[in-house]
Order: C-alpha cells, then structure tokens, then sequence
C-alpha cells in the first residue's frame, strides 16, 4: 500500500471522519494506534508491515461482502475510488450515511446483506409458476449480476396468488433493478424494484382481462399496484 491507500484505507475501515487533506502527523499516528487496537496486534502507532498487512486483508473483507451483497468492487485488499463507490451505493440502498465508512451500522447491514445474499439461489423455482430468474435485473450484465438484491419471496408468493386466482400466465417485464438501470429507465430514487419488492406485469387483454382486473386482483391479496393503461402493465409491490 502506497501511504494515500493506509491514509484511505483507515478512513474506510476505522472510521476517522478527517479529509485526507486535513489528516496530520498526529491525527494519523491516532488513527494507526486505534486499528492496530482494534486488529488486535501491536501498538506503536506506526504504519509497518504487520499493519499494512492487517490493513489489507480489512478492505478485502469488505470487498468481499460488498460482492456478496451485489455492489461489485474489485476485491484486492487495496482501497480506491471503486470500493468507495460501492460503499456509498450500499448505504444509499440501506438508507445509511453516505459517508463511505464500514462504521458499525454499515458493516452490520453489510453482513446480514451478505449472508442472505449468499444463501440466494437465482435458478430457484420459487412456487409453481415463477423461477427467480424472471425477476432478474434487466441490465443485461452491463451494471450488476442480475440480483444486485436478493428478491423478497413474499413478493413472489403473493403474485403466485394472482395468477392462479386469474388462471392466465403473467409476464414480468421488470422485477428487481440496480441503481443504474433503475436511473436510466427513470425509475423514482426510491424505487421498490431497486429493494427486490417490486415487478411489473404485462396485461394482454387477448387473455380476457384489463389492467383493472390485474391491478384489482393483486390488492386483493395484499400488494400495492400503480396501474399503467397506455403501456398495459401493472406495477405491483410489497410493502410490509
């Protein structure tokens, strides 16, 4: 690690509010003498070896969990403007500080996001008509694997109800959506597609019913629904 990337590294993981322009002699020796504190090795308030090392393998723990929890950053243990980006996309989507930091807060949502995450199965047939895969982000691979989130079941579930209180298929032409696909269809900053609680289903009225009767079946058992008539669609969300 070059002496910009400690600098950056103790800001990221140990939570020193300072600007990298502001950090002094004195500010950093304190900021050195709290991670070796915290990292559990010994104190002298000096940037050496053993805590460059322990340094690095911090940030490539947080790379690695931001992966998991599908803000992709590269995870070499070094810290940069990709994994300060991704940190930030994390707390917006958590509703976190933007600060860049893995305080306490965003390290604890970034664990539990994580584990879920890694128990996600994306070729899931999740009830008898819907695979997870339909609900994939519809970025194609130019911004997030598919599943920037994991999709709430309950959503699914309940949009299983519809179908078979209808008895027609129903097409999901959106489910979940990364932020940046989510900006450029010109989705709402709080879009329930961007927490995996929302999709959107098309009406064909060749199947014998409206956007109305879709919308109205789906409150029925429970989901909120904005009703899109000239585009015949229906968008349909979990709130609970």
């Amino acid at each position: 690690m070059t002496d910009l990337q400690i600098k950056q590294a103790l800001i990221l993981c140990y939570f020193t509010t300072e600007n990298l322009d502001t950090i002094d002699d004195k500010t950093f020796g304190e900021a050195v003498t709290a991670a070796q504190t915290s990292g559990g090795i010994a104190v002298d308030g000096i940037a050496g070896a053993e805590t460059v090392a322990m340094l690095s393998e911090r940030v490539r723990s947080i790379q690695m969990n931001l992966n998991k929890a599908g803000n992709n950053c590269p995870i070499d243990g070094l810290p940069g403007p990709l994994t300060d980006q991704a940190v930030k996309a994390f707390q917006h989507q958590n509703g976190l500080i933007e600060d860049g930091m893995v305080g306490t807060l965003t390290e604890s949502a970034l664990n539990q996001t994580a584990i879920s995450n890694a128990l996600f199965n994306p070729d899931e047939q999740v009830t008898e008509h819907f695979n997870m895969r339909e609900f994939q982000c519809e970025c194609g691979g130019r911004y997030c694997n598919g599943f920037p989130v994991a999709v709430n079941r309950i959503l699914i579930e309940k949009l299983e109800m519809v179908r078979q209180f209808l008895d027609i298929p129903l097409v999901i032409s959106s489910g979940v959506r990364c932020e940046e696909l989510n900006r450029e269809v010109g989705g709402v900053w709080d879009s329930y597609h961007k927490l995996g609680r929302a999709a959107d289903v098309l009406v064909y009225e060749s199947n014998g019913y409206r956007v109305d009767d879709v919308a109205d079946a789906g409150e029925k058992f429970g989901l909120k629904t904005i009703r899109y008539y000239d585009q015949r669609f229906v968008h349909f969300q979990y709130n609970d």
